[in-house]
């Protein structure tokens, strides 16, 4: 008979806070005139693309087709210092001064509202605990289910829609207060994790692996000679691909180079 294995999933409502409106005067004025020309030409209304939706739709089907040993989690929201050990403390400040306030922070679309820098602290603070949960035994495995998303996010500034780096606050915890020694990280996305590469890029603590399109594809980075530096030169190991690769090069990726490099490392 097989046993039911629980997966904690972290989840707070508290994340559907971060929603930028676009049609507003923030938009930065160096780009509002000429995009909001051009879209009006073309009869489209964009729309802030990192929505809530992202997150509340999956946990309505989740709620709508319940999988055994599925159970639902939150936590508390991730503290200063915790952020800290990734990134600056001139970045934070800045990031907690525009609690409450609409604003651009970069000039690649990543904006906020007032809600935002809490339900950014909270998707940091629910990673983790979800990495929490998984190595004190309370289940065998964890999903954060999580927003604003994190691998753009670099130590000294926002990009790509993310604000700050949940997985590498995580991994940093993970190191810094739960005896984890060598930390496997696996960013699979259409986009390079520039900023979790960033944050580890000397670091021979963390194996940082990244799929991803090949670069001029956004953000243009994570080069196969991207390899990391000093001490941490050969733990950041990035698989380019071209837009169309399917299953079968991904599986090859994974069995031909993660699998061994994982072996080697022993996260």
């Amino acid at each position: 008979m097989m046993t039911t294995r629980t997966v904690n999933v972290f989840y707070d409502e508290v994340m559907l806070g971060h929603n930028p409106e676009v049609d507003v005067p923030y938009v930065p004025s160096r780009v509002e005139k000429r995009v909001r020309h051009i879209l009006s030409e073309l009869d489209f209304k964009w729309s802030y693309p990192e929505h809530p939706g992202r997150i509340s739709a999956v946990k309505s089907y989740l709620d709508e087709n319940p999988i055994p040993g599925v159970q639902y989690r939150t936590g508390p929201k991730a503290s200063y210092k915790q952020l800290a050990r990734v990134h600056t403390s001139a970045y934070l400040d800045y990031l907690f001064s525009l609690t409450g306030k609409r604003a651009w922070l970069d000039s690649d679309t990543t904006a906020v509202s007032p809600d935002s820098i809490e339900a950014a602290v909270m998707a940091a603070g629910l990673a983790i605990a979800a990495v929490e949960s998984v190595v004190k035994g309370k289940s065998d495995s964890a999903f954060a289910l999580v927003r604003p998303p994190g691998h753009h996010a670099e130590p000294v500034r926002a990009r790509g829609f993310c604000l700050i780096n949940n997985v590498a606050v995580a991994a940093a915890h993970a190191h810094a207060k739960l005896g984890c020694e060598r930390i496997l990280i696996i960013d699979w996305d259409a986009h390079h994790g520039n900023g979790t590469q960033d944050i580890f890029w000397a670091d021979p603590s963390v194996l940082f692996f990244d799929t991803h399109c090949a670069a001029p594809f956004y953000p243009g980075s994570g080069h196969l000679e991207e390899v990391g530096a000093g001490v941490g030169e050969g733990y950041t190991i990035n698989v380019p691909l071209p837009e169309s690769a399917g299953d079968v090069a991904f599986e090859k990726a994974f069995r031909e180079i993660l699998v061994p490099a994982a072996d080697h490392f022993k996260p």
